[in-house]
């Protein structure tokens, strides 16, 4: 008797040394998560709402998707998400046995998806449905799953699986609304602008993040310009507006408000929105985008004077940009339609693609300057043909 009882503070002791060893690797994986979480999160409240089109025509060039190039993670975000991955992985290893085995596995399944191995995320999440189908992370293991899918570019068993959580009643609301919006961007990524609108306004009307419903009013915005309902876009876009979370979306939402504006025929709002919005725009790069718009309207408005300043003024203080070079074009526009001089239209047009060669614009421009040359050609051999013909040293000077 006094041997076993002896036996039992050993056994104690050895249960309680295996769970804080437990413990306490378990808790680092969690800090190292939660440190790499609070990175990402502060990360998507500034995050970039959309890359311009000639950041997404470079995108395709080097063979890369928006989502490596937006809101991407930093060194040490990433680091902090191998941390955990590794301490969980120890959890699982040793301890297999434990009641906080589906905790572990989440948390992997988490962190390969933020790091963007997609397929160990699927892995990782297909074990806790299989595992454990009563655990509490079911809910969130299915949205996590669909958003995997998207990573992975199965867009078709993304959208079962979106669909299905959206018209599961007995899904909590808020996985629900977040299933709503990643529908709304897997349509609009589909470019089925319709189905992609319907989801945004669901989300817009009845979700309770912050982010999600400032996100979807914008996307929902944006959406209804694409399908040429211009008359709507505005007055979304300034709920937009108003629910931004933070200055540097509220500024990204006031970019795109001038557009709809723009599109509607309302040249003088988009004018002042433009002003509002470059007197507070803190960020370089997009100042120059809000210049040319501004320039733009200016013109649409009728006050192509002002409008010529501008254009000026991009080529001046913005050089080597896509801005400057759509701000050549629109001077070779002016030059060519409005003053009628087409040697200074083909000059304006020949100094686009060397300011920024890669503007989907360039190539526009170069067929305008070779239309002008093979006009100009025309006309001399008019001119031989008829007798009067003048050597000229470029378009009409003698």
């Amino acid at each position: 008797m006094r041997r076993i009882s002896s036996t039992i503070p050993l056994l104690l002791l050895v249960l309680l040394t295996t769970e804080c060893a437990y413990y306490n690797t378990f808790h680092n994986a969690r800090k190292f998560y939660k440190e790499a979480e609070n990175d990402r999160k502060k990360r998507e409240k500034t995050q970039v709402v959309e890359l311009s089109p000639e950041e997404e025509e470079q995108l395709k060039k080097l063979g890369q998707s928006s989502a490596d190039t937006k809101n991407r993670a930093s060194q040490q975000e990433m680091q902090n998400y191998q941390q955990a991955i590794e301490r969980a992985s120890r959890v699982l290893e040793y301890y297999p046995e434990s009641r906080w085995v589906d905790d572990a596995l989440m948390l992997l399944g988490k962190c390969f998806y933020y790091r963007r191995d997609f397929k160990k995320a699927m892995r990782k999440f297909d074990e806790i449905l299989q595992l454990y189908p009563d655990s509490d992370f079911i809910p969130e293991t299915l949205l996590l799953k669909a958003r995997t899918y998207i990573g992975l570019e199965e867009y078709d068993t993304a959208e079962e699986e979106l669909r299905r959580l959206t018209d599961d009643a007995k899904v909590p609301k808020d996985i629900r609304e977040e299933a709503k919006y990643e529908l709304g961007g897997l349509y609009f990524k589909k470019q089925n602008y319709e189905l992609a609108a319907e989801n945004f306004q669901s989300s817009a009307r009845s979700a309770d993040d912050k982010l999600i419903k400032a996100m979807a009013q914008y996307r929902l915005g944006d959406c209804l310009i694409r399908l040429k309902r211009y008359e709507e876009a505005p007055d979304v876009l300034r709920r937009a507006v108003k629910a931004a979370p933070n200055e540097d979306f509220l500024l990204q939402a006031m970019f795109k408000l001038g557009q709809a504006l723009s599109m509607n025929g309302e040249y003088d709002k988009a004018v002042k929105n433009f002003k509002t919005a470059l007197a507070k725009e803190f960020d370089e790069k997009r100042i120059p985008r809000i210049k040319l718009e501004l320039a733009t309207n200016l013109q649409l408005d009728g006050k192509l004077s002002e409008a010529i300043k501008w254009y000026e003024n991009i080529i001046e203080e913005h050089k080597r940009t896509d801005a400057s070079a759509r701000s050549y074009f629109a001077l070779g526009e002016i030059q060519e339609y409005i003053v009628g001089d087409l040697q200074k239209a083909r000059e304006n047009y020949d100094l686009v693609r060397s300011e920024f060669s890669s503007s989907l614009i360039a190539p526009v421009a170069q067929e305008r300057s070779d239309n002008i040359r093979t006009l100009k050609e025309l006309q001399d051999d008019i001119a031989r043909l008829e007798g009067r013909y003048v050597e000229t040293d470029s378009l009409g000077n003698v």
